[in-house]
């Protein structure tokens, strides 16, 4: 993956959502912290957020109702 696919993909996570507001703070933690982190330099990390297009930030992700959190459980619990 590379650095923006990275941040989308922490930017899709609702978790990484405050208010209907980018918590940059997580959305950096899951940068440094994916798997794939370690394919670039400290540097080349710290420019791919610093300098992520704003165009690129989604609508502020909808967390799942509480149905949807136990229909995933549900899911999960039987392996489908």
């Amino acid at each position: 993956m590379t650095i923006n696919e990275i941040i989308i993909e922490a930017l899709h996570d609702p978790a990484n959502w405050e208010n209907g507001e980018v918590n940059w703070s997580f959305i950096d933690a899951d940068l440094w912290c994916h798997n794939d982190a370690g394919n670039f330099t400290d540097q080349e990390l710290f420019d791919g957020l610093n300098n992520f297009p704003d165009e690129l930030i989604p609508e502020c992700p909808t967390p799942p109702t509480e149905l949807d959190q136990l229909e995933m459980e549900a899911e999960l619990s039987v392996g489908i």
